[in-house]
């Protein structure tokens, strides 16, 4: 997924989802850049990424 600078502010909620240590770290250095609420989801918890971004 590319995550253009340019929408970094257009989005209220970003839900990261992913397996790997570095995609959980990549979402902490995303939180500076945009406004939105960015919180990682383990991917055997995506239903509960989706769930997130829907309150």
């Amino acid at each position: 997924m590319k995550f253009d600078v340019q929408y970094a502010n257009k989005f209220e909620k970003v839900a990261m989802v992913g397996d790997e240590k570095w995609e959980n770290w990549m979402t902490d250095l995303m939180k500076p850049s945009t406004s939105a609420e960015v919180k990682f989801f383990e991917i055997n918890h995506a239903s509960e990424g989706q769930k997130w971004i829907k309150k």
